[in-house]
């Protein structure tokens, strides 16, 4: 119940509604009423493994990244998620959280809390630092994810 009430908590208000109609809002303000039926939806989808095919199935919609759209690249796919599904995701989430630290190598900067790309920065910045003043060799990859989404074939 902790884990949920803390992913409600957590939980952003005024967002798009998935194909359900409900945003986080309504836990957050139903909170003491629902919370127990909430809980029991929760158990049912993860311990249970009951999914209907309407909490798996998100709504697809096109945003449009330019004023006028007219191609597809003009638009950005996004996939609006149930409420409930979202809620069962962030709860997994802050209940692997605690986890985390043992599971990742300490190199690793993205999916940890309180890890930011100001960290990775750092630790490329030392490696560097530290190939120059042992004159060992090093290799250093850089990724530019910025628009990958947009660059994946969606057919």
């Amino acid at each position: 119940m902790e884990e949920l009430k803390l992913a409600v908590k957590t939980g952003k208000s005024h967002k798009a509604p998935g194909r359900d109609g409900i945003r986080f809002d309504y836990f957050k303000i139903m909170w003491d009423v629902t919370k127990v039926d909430i809980l029991r939806v929760m158990n049912d989808m993860f311990r249970m493994s009951k999914m209907t095919d309407a909490q798996k199935h998100g709504l697809l919609v096109c945003v449009p990244k330019t004023p006028h759209p007219c191609r597809q690249h003009d638009c950005r796919p996004l996939t609006l998620l149930n409420a409930d599904y979202k809620l069962l995701t962030r709860t997994i989430t802050y209940g692997l959280n605690p986890s985390l630290a043992t599971i990742l190598n300490p190199s690793q900067h993205c999916g940890i809390r309180g890890h930011t790309v100001l960290d990775a920065i750092a630790t490329v910045r030392d490696a560097i630092a530290h190939a120059e003043y042992s004159k060992a060799p090093l290799c250093i990859v850089s990724l530019d994810f910025t628009a990958a989404f947009d660059n994946i074939l969606h057919e």
